[in-house]
């Protein structure tokens, strides 16, 4: 959790800095979101997933995912020490 914390906090820091700047440097708030929002999504874009985490280019040979289809935070915690956590 204390990974996610930070990245969430990195994340948010960097946004709330580009806003400030364009604030400071007399763009208009709401026109500087929209383009924050614009940048990052563009940038970004190829890692936001929406679904259910199983899609068609992840299976294996088999069809089964690759990757463990897991509900809840209580399923992935024992996760992250896996092996193969480790290696991404």
């Amino acid at each position: 959790m204390v990974m996610i914390n930070t990245i969430m906090a990195d994340s948010l820091d960097y946004i709330a800095t580009v806003l400030e700047q364009a604030v400071a440097a007399g763009e208009d708030f709401d026109k500087a979101v929209q383009q924050l929002l614009t940048d990052i999504i563009t940038e970004h874009g190829a890692v936001v997933f929406n679904g259910d985490g199983v899609f068609g280019g992840l299976a294996d040979g088999g069809g089964r995912p690759r990757l463990p289809n897991l509900k809840t935070t209580m399923d992935a915690l024992p996760e992250r020490s896996s092996r193969n956590a480790g290696t991404v």
